[in-house]
């Protein structure tokens, strides 16, 4: 089901990528998105001046710690990715603001592997398709340089997988979906784009 949930999400992804590069565009944007202080991603978009597709990767963040609690200690990695894409509307609202509105598809990968003091392991994967709403703005900086701001409310579906390795090699797996909606920490982002014409 996972693989089949990718193969048509990047599926999606490149159609829409191929259409947006057929018809007639006038603009083009290339850009940094940062969001939760922590995670960063790349962000391009193109269209037309007030109607651009927007192609993202998002929430890409590795995180290495070590924790010890009630005398255990602990050392997890967590590698987080995710891409989204859409369409995306602006309207001038001041002579170098743009409000920015629409609607774009995406898809969250997160992988993690904990290691306990008594050879223990578990790994956890977890899986997100969700449907995200642009709301943000656009502030032109100087020149072509464009600073932007967007809170993204989503809708999702999470699937989870954690298996666990003994040490003397025997397993126990636990599965579990989650139905998601809000916004979350990782739902607002800044973004630092240069904007150029094709």
């Amino acid at each position: 089901m996972i693989k089949k949930l990718t193969f048509i999400t990047t599926l999606l992804f490149t159609a829409t990528f191929l259409n947006a590069q057929t018809g007639p565009t006038k603009r083009q944007e290339l850009g940094v998105t940062f969001s939760n202080f922590d995670s960063f991603g790349f962000t391009y978009r193109v269209g037309k001046e007030n109607n651009l597709w927007r192609f993202s990767t998002g929430l890409f963040s590795v995180d290495t710690r070590t924790e010890e609690v009630n005398n255990e200690k602990t050392d997890t990695n967590t590698i987080r990715f995710g891409f989204e894409a859409g369409k995306e509307f602006r309207k001038p609202i001041a002579e170098k603001l743009d409000l920015r509105y629409g609607l774009e598809l995406g898809l969250n990968l997160a992988h993690s592997a904990i290691e306990y003091d008594d050879d223990r392991e578990t790994k956890h994967n977890a899986y997100t398709p969700k449907l995200n709403f642009v709301f943000g703005a656009n502030y032109k900086i100087q020149g072509q340089i464009l600073i932007g701001f967007e809170v993204l409310p989503y809708v999702g579906y999470t699937m989870n997988k954690s298996t666990t390795t003994y040490f003397d090699g025997s397993e126990m797996s636990n599965k579990s979906n989650v139905f998601e909606y809000g916004v979350s920490s990782t739902s607002a982002r800044l973004s630092l784009v240069y904007r150029f014409q094709k």
